[in-house]
């Protein structure tokens, strides 16, 4: 049972720390998407 836990509780961190990877990614992917929309928009 002790096992079960220590691997659940390892699961949740790669887990955690694979979101956060994904996020910081995704962050100023997003930011830089919305910046080149507002120029295109701003020249138009």
């Amino acid at each position: 049972m002790h096992m079960r836990d220590r691997e659940l509780e390892r699961y949740i961190v790669l887990n955690v720390h694979y979101l956060a990877a994904y996020t910081r990614g995704l962050f100023p992917t997003t930011i830089g998407a919305i910046l080149i929309a507002f120029v295109i928009w701003l020249i138009e």
